[in-house]
């Protein structure tokens, strides 16, 4: 099939076809007396998939490995390349909800303002587009300085050893059961479980009769996790860009996630928390939290927990913030350096 041939059957030019064989993405084989090319059905399907890609916004270099991994019958290393361009473009997406966001709060203040100069203008502009810049800041600082996908198993175990990240086994089965009791997930509901590991409180859920996705950066957590809980639904993506729409569960849960974010990326965890709970929803967190006055145990003693930079969040700061946006909060500490807030939005 000529280029001709090939560019009116996928509804591309030939110039857009000769670019991607430029970059290495296709390689039609050439006629020996006239040099012609000449594309085979491997050849277009090949065209086609790019093609396909490009229009949900892949880089270049990431279609010629994810093609080059599809070739080689490699099937988790197609989704998790998928998987990562949806949480690319998921963080793309707030970025331009919050660019929009900015813009219209500029309109406003500029058409509201007593003294419309153009310094006012300036200054106003310069601390709205500073705020935006410093946002999209602490949304791309977190790095995973644990090395989750690396973590040994558990002895005897496929399991990840996640024994440094989460309280002892006691106390740690204990905070799961209340976050369970305490949401009250019901057969039907949607619910989202935010750096969910090993799937531990999304398990617990699911048994509860609730449709359950699980979120988390590790791609060796999200591979245990289909394994074991097959009827979990996961996505790989991070507590600062949730790789979901607005306003999309009933109930959202996470434990002993947080205290990986730095202490000024909590409030932004709970913003994209509230973001897809659904009006009246219901969110629980379990974990690692200081009280105002620092963490304080049964009798008022300090304990230390948890693997090194890690952040607990400060109880009392969660629980303001929550109430700040219309939600109705309780909260308690569990056992040790653990406690549970559980919150239910008010405002519609």
């Amino acid at each position: 099939m000529k280029i001709h041939e090939v560019a009116q059957r996928l509804g591309l030019t030939p110039r857009t076809i000769r670019f991607y064989e430029e970059k290495g993405l296709l390689s039609p084989s050439k006629l020996p007396h006239s040099g012609y090319r000449e594309f085979s059905e491997s050849d277009v399907w090949r065209l086609a998939s790019i093609a396909s890609l490009r229009e949900v916004g892949m880089r270049l270099e990431d279609i010629g490995r994810l093609l080059g991994q599809m070739e080689q019958d490699n099937p988790d290393e197609v989704r998790h390349l998928l998987e990562l361009q949806r949480s690319a473009m998921f963080s793309q997406w707030l970025q331009l909800k919050e660019m929009i966001g900015t813009l219209d709060r500029i309109i406003e203040e500029n058409a509201a303002a007593a003294d419309p100069s153009r310094l006012h203008w300036g200054q106003q502009l310069h601390k709205l587009t500073d705020s935006l810049g410093e946002l999209k800041e602490r949304r791309s600082r977190w790095i995973d300085r644990w090395n989750f996908d690396g973590l040994p198993a558990l002895p005897g175990s496929t399991s990840p050893d996640l024994r440094s990240h989460v309280p002892p086994e006691q106390e740690y089965e204990r905070a799961l059961e209340m976050a369970v009791q305490w949401v009250g997930p019901r057969s039907g509901e949607a619910g989202l479980d935010v750096g969910t590991g090993t799937g531990e409180l999304a398990r617990r859920c699911i048994r509860k009769g609730a449709a359950m996705v699980g979120v988390d950066q590790s791609r060796r957590m999200l591979s245990h996790c289909r394994d074991k809980l097959p009827e979990l639904t996961t996505r790989l993506g991070n507590l600062l860009a949730l790789p979901c729409f607005d306003a999309q569960y009933d109930f959202v849960v996470s434990s002993f996630a947080l205290h990986h974010l730095s202490g000024d990326q909590h409030p932004l965890a709970l913003a994209e928390m509230d973001r897809v709970l659904k009006p009246r929803g219901r969110l629980c967190i379990v974990d690692f939290m200081n009280e105002e006055d620092g963490l304080r145990t049964g009798a008022g003693t300090t304990e230390t927990f948890g693997a090194d930079e890690e952040n607990p969040a400060v109880r009392e700061r969660l629980v303001s913030i929550l109430q700040a946006w219309g939600y109705v909060t309780i909260q308690q500490s569990v056992e040790g350096a653990t406690h549970i807030v559980y919150a239910v939005k008010t405002n519609t």
